[in-house]
């Protein structure tokens, strides 16, 4: 089972190796954790961009006969900030944020010890009302972990 400092970490740590996972064209800057307030409350100029913002995950256990499986519901924030009124690069960071959305689902796969539950991300398009104009997505997803605990 994972504990949800793990499941944090996990993401922190991408995004510590994002230039060597994604290249320099799709690194991430910085990490935030939390619920939506938590984050919200961040100074937005203090950001980096682009940034990832991972919020807390709820978990699900499953019995399944003699063990237990675990669930985990989580979602993340990939955004970066554009300048006001700028259409062109306004839809160039949301492409640029569509395909770092792809390199990073594609780590998950690769890289995470887990079952992906069967139509399990989704994705909303992002135009944040923050100072910094962010745009990018909201990534929802659930992971079944292969590691079973058993009943005693």
């Amino acid at each position: 089972m994972i504990q949800p400092s793990a499941y944090r970490d996990f993401f922190k740590n991408m995004v510590d190796n994002s230039l060597a996972n994604f290249g320099a064209a799709h690194q991430i800057k910085s990490f935030y954790y939390g619920n939506s307030e938590r984050i919200l409350s961040s100074l937005p100029s203090e950001i980096s961009y682009p940034t990832l913002w991972l919020e807390y995950a709820d978990f699900k256990m499953v019995e399944q006969g003699d063990h237990i499986t675990q669930e985990t519901i989580g979602a993340f924030f990939i955004l970066k900030n554009v300048v006001v009124d700028d259409y062109e690069a306004q839809d160039q960071v949301l492409e640029d944020m569509f395909l770092l959305f792809q390199k990073i689902l594609k780590y998950l796969r690769e890289t995470y010890t887990i079952i992906w539950a069967g139509d399990t991300f989704s994705s909303e398009t992002v135009s944040s009302q923050l100072a910094d104009n962010c745009y990018g997505y909201r990534i929802t997803f659930t992971v079944k972990y292969q590691e079973v605990t058993f009943l005693a």
